[in-house]
Order: C-alpha cells, then structure tokens, then sequence
C-alpha cells in the first residue's frame, strides 16, 4: 500500500502526502512544522508514558487530552542513550498550553510550543468513551485515515479489571472485553473490584494501562512503563 500510495502522491491531499512521506522516512524541521502544523490551545492532562530503546535510540511516547477540546495528542521524543529528552514532560499531571501537531490526515503526535503557568493536578472527569464498542466506532474512520498509526489512546468509563485462565482483561458495562498487556493487580487493588476510568494504550492487540480515576475527580498514575 505504501509503495503503491507513492506512486501516485502527487494524487493525493495535503494531509495524506504528509503521512506518506513521514512513512518513507522524511522529517519536517522547526520552520517548516511552524508553517504546516496546526495548533490547539487547553488545558492538557498528561495521561501517562512510556518508555523504549530501540536501535540504540531512546524514545518516549507521553499521552495527553484537552480538557476543553477532548482533542488527542502524542509527543514522541526521540534522543541517544546519553541524552536527555528535549521536553521534560511529567504524567499525572495538567499543563496549559498551545500544542502545535504535525501535518497528517489525522494530526496525532505534536509537541508543545508554548506553556503557560505551572504543572498542576488534573481536577474533575477526563473525556472518554462508556464503552468499548464506541472506542471502536470511533477508531474506525480515523485508521481509513491513517492506516500507518501503530498506537491509539483508549480512555474507557465505568470498566473493571477482570481475571480469567491466567488472562486479565478489562471489561465494560455491557460485559465487553479488551485484553490487558500483563498483570494487573495494582490496577485491581485501586479499583477495588469497582468500576473505574481507565486511561491506556491500545497497539491492536492489547491495551497497556496508563492512569486510573476511581471516582471521575482523583487520577492516580500507573507505573511509568519502560522496555529495554
């Protein structure tokens, strides 16, 4: 698909050509993101994180949600192994904020280009879905968008952790499940057996907790997920 996308780039939108060349190993720089990338002002909570080195090369996948605009965003940083990440970014926490996102069909990483005031804690509901038939409803037109995304955001109300032969998962209000990545006793225990909000990572085929809310207003952060 992408070989035969490349052949006929010049065919395609704005938006489409820009995942394109992304795909085939082309980066914007500073300037020419400023120029292309649109750029969205709220308050962000900095839902969760994750960490690997692959090839030599550290990076850092940070979730976050706007308060206001419910709008998505990734910040994935990359840095040699001696190096530290260009942003400091602390989950668990709020931040207000412009964010400015690469070109795309569906516009997911960014990065922030202006921070105003100090981190605080996030306070009340994070926006998400009631059920994990609408996650998938709504997962479905923007992968037609952009087909190359490898990792989504879920955010999940009123599910509960739930065990069975060895395999955990995480089950909805009409009983519907999604597999978790491993065990999951911490989330359990913060759960209490009850329902909760759950922020995590879907890949495709397993979602990696990030941050639970038990009661729509506290957010308590999952262990910071690194791989080697």
């Amino acid at each position: 698909m992408l070989t035969h996308a490349y052949r006929h780039a010049e065919t395609l939108a704005s938006g489409y050509q820009a995942d394109l060349y992304q795909q085939i190993g082309w980066t914007y720089q500073e300037d020419e993101l400023l120029g292309l990338g649109d750029k969205t002002s709220d308050q962000w909570c900095l839902l969760g994180q994750f960490e690997e080195v692959v090839e030599k090369l550290r990076q850092q996948r940070t979730w976050v949600i706007g308060k206001k605009s419910h709008r998505t965003a990734l910040i994935w940083q990359f840095a040699p192994l001696t190096r530290p990440f260009n942003e400091l970014i602390l989950p668990g926490t709020s931040q207000v904020g412009e964010l400015l996102y690469w070109p795309s069909a569906y516009p997911l990483r960014a990065k922030f280009s202006q921070r105003s005031g100090p981190l605080e804690p996030w306070i009340g509901p994070i926006p998400g879905h009631d059920t994990i038939e609408s996650f998938f409803n709504e997962l479905a037109p923007i992968i037609a968008k952009q087909p190359w995304l490898e990792f989504f955001l879920c955010i999940l109300h009123k599910v509960k952790p739930v065990m069975e032969k060895n395999q955990w998962y995480i089950q909805d209000q009409k009983g519907c499940v999604l597999p978790l990545n491993n065990e999951q006793w911490q989330l359990l225990a913060l759960s209490g057996g009850h329902p909760v909000t759950l922020a995590s990572e879907w890949d495709g085929y397993c979602l990696k907790p990030m941050l639970v809310s038990p009661d729509q207003s506290n957010c308590i952060l999952l262990a910071n997920k690194s791989t080697v």
